[in-house]
């Protein structure tokens, strides 16, 4: 499909700063003003049916476009607007049709008249919804804030063209993306499987004059390690808990009340703050309060996220360099503090969640408690071979990572790029000619 630039005297002042300039022929109307505004249910557990229930379960808390699961029955039928209430995805828009349910986490809206196209609603909303967000300790954007949300409603009949128009463009967008994106997953999983390898012992890491290589050790350096997940490991490696060479440490419990601006208070490390393995502060909560010494983090210290509503994220971890020492970390965050911390990172980004995942998430806990990860169990190596294991892991993550990051910076352009598309049609700043 064709498109061209408005010029300027086809465009009129939106009153918005950040929105500039809209099309002529635009009114900017409430979201209460043209819509029903309603709200998913709590839907539990037990009701879920996985593929063998009839109807989808939508939810912001996962995957695959928010599909959580399905149902045999549904609350919702025909075309709808949804988007999330809460948490970090507050905010974001997805358009639903067909018969569906939603979880307490989704808002609903359905167009009382047919002025409004649903599909052209949910394209204007995506670029309205972020100044509405509430930025406490749970981001939320709830009903009474979306009916005050003001978006931009041409004619019925532009509304269909651009909708189209986007349908098609953000396609090919999304196309592009999600290779990436799969790309990015399979290099995980091999760097992963990597780790996996190097701290079970299954393979030795040997030193050369060109640095490391890997050789796979034969069965009679071998022993029985007598857990079923870790099969055979190195007969001079050692198997312990984890309680008996660290310190687990439940993170901080603060309210509302001891929220404070940036410099006011102390930096509480949360679950969006970890971030593929490493500490990312981009999404911050300062409190001002008395903080136990213990729950200051230094550098060494392994962060852990131990309580979440999405169970993928439970066990994800990062390591407290000297920049991120100083700070504390929120009551669903665990420390995991040793003085074999460098090796120990590594098993932390191994399988070791997963293997033992079965000790602690059930179908109504997604909880990693204190005792539950005291009761871990690893393989473990004499300090000599463990400096080895980490130069050699250090080298080979690195370059793992680097791939990611180039990957993940054009997955960021290649987003800029479809969200500033939306917002040039849906603001009627370029026009749809055919």
């Amino acid at each position: 499909m064709r498109y061209r630039y408005r010029k300027d005297d086809e465009l009129k002042d939106s009153g918005v700063e950040w929105l500039g300039k809209i099309d002529k022929d635009c009114t900017r109307v409430r979201i209460g003003h043209i819509c029903d505004i309603g709200r998913g249910r709590v839907i539990s557990n037990e009701e879920i049916l996985d593929n063998i229930g009839e109807y989808p379960v939508y939810s912001s808390q996962t995957k695959d476009n928010g599909v959580m699961g399905y149902i045999n029955t549904f609350d919702f039928e025909g075309e709808y607007v949804t988007w999330t209430t809460d948490g970090a995805n507050a905010g974001t828009v997805f358009k639903r049709s067909g018969k569906f349910n939603c979880t307490n986490v989704c808002g609903t809206l359905k167009n009382r008249k047919d002025n409004v196209n649903l599909s052209y609603l949910s394209y204007a909303l995506s670029i309205e919804t972020k100044p509405f967000v509430r930025l406490d300790i749970n981001p939320k954007l709830m009903n009474n804030e979306m009916a005050n949300i003001k978006v931009c409603i041409p004619n019925i009949g532009k509304q269909e063209k651009i909708a189209n128009f986007l349908d098609e463009k953000t396609s090919q967008f999304d196309l592009i993306i999600s290779k990436k994106e799969k790309l990015i997953e399979r290099l995980e999983e091999a760097k992963k499987s990597l780790i996996s390898e190097v701290v079970t012992g299954k393979v030795k890491v040997v030193k050369t004059d060109d640095g490391y290589e890997l050789v796979k050790r034969s069965s009679e350096e071998m022993k029985a390690s007598g857990v079923e997940w870790l099969g055979e490991i190195p007969k001079d490696w050692d198997i312990t808990k984890l309680k008996y060479i660290g310190e687990a440490i439940t993170g901080l419990t603060y309210s509302p009340n001891d929220i404070v601006d940036e410099n006011e208070g102390t930096l509480v490390l949360r679950s969006s703050n970890v971030q593929n393995g490493r500490i990312v502060l981009n999404d911050n909560v300062y409190v001002n309060m008395n903080i136990p010494e213990k729950l200051i983090t230094r550098e060494g210290d392994i962060i852990i996220c131990s309580r979440n509503g999405s169970r993928a994220l439970i066990g994800k971890n990062a390591c407290i360099g000297s920049n991120d020492a100083g700070k504390s970390f929120g009551a669903f965050m665990t420390v995991f503090r040793s003085k074999y911390y460098e090796y120990l990172n590594f098993v932390f980004n191994s399988h070791i969640f997963k293997a033992q995942s079965g000790s602690f998430l059930t179908s109504t806990i997604n909880q990693l408690t204190i005792g539950n990860l005291n009761s871990f169990i690893i393989a473990i190596p004499n300090e000599k071979e463990q400096e080895i294991i980490v130069k050699y892991l250090c080298n080979k993550t690195l370059k793992y990572n680097s791939i990611v990051d180039k990957l993940k910076e054009q997955i960021e352009k290649l987003k800029e790029a479809k969200q500033s598309l939306i917002s040039e049609a849906v603001t009627g700043k370029i026009e749809i000619l055919d």
